[in-house]
């Protein structure tokens, strides 16, 4: 597991996570217990959009919140996500779209009331064939790395 703190991480540094899918399967699945909508569920026409059955755009981010996670990129020392920001569905990911996700570290500030924690802003692309259908903010709560403790040395009159 990738264990990088606050101070290892530069505004302007991204990442990307391997290609991912949604089958089928996982779309309906997702849509029967969390968006039970025709177009999810591969019930409705959808013509208008493309063919075939589109994944709710919650299914969409948990999907690459989870590869992020998978890549150790969004763990290790990341405590919590604290929310997201200018969530935009710009186009329906399809049953067997290849996805391909990125994350542009956008700013990091050390929080005053918790010391040993960091607020970090992350930019997440998704793209299909080279066009964003999904972009977001997300922001996260990581660990400070921890300050080493400074031992004295005693000499053998001190007195605990």
């Amino acid at each position: 597991m990738l264990k990088l703190f606050y101070e290892d991480l530069r505004p302007g540094s991204s990442c990307a996570v391997e290609p991912f899918t949604l089958t089928s399967r996982e779309i309906t699945d997702f849509a029967r217990q969390w968006d039970p909508q025709p177009f999810h569920l591969g019930e409705a026409d959808h013509s208008e959009i493309g063919q075939g059955q589109s994944a709710s755009g919650l299914h969409s981010m948990s999907a690459t919140l989870r590869e992020f996670v998978l890549a150790d990129i969004f763990s290790g020392n990341i405590v919590l996500g604290v929310g997201f920001e200018s969530v935009r569905f710009r186009a329906p990911v399809m049953a067997g779209d290849v996805l391909h996700a990125s994350a542009l570290l956008m700013d990091k500030r050390p929080m005053r009331t918790r010391p040993h924690l960091g607020l970090l802003t992350w930019q997440i692309t998704v793209q299909r064939r080279g066009q964003t259908v999904l972009d977001f903010r997300v922001i996260n709560l990581i660990r400070v790395r921890p300050q080493p403790l400074h031992l004295v040395q005693l000499d053998k009159n001190d007195k605990v």
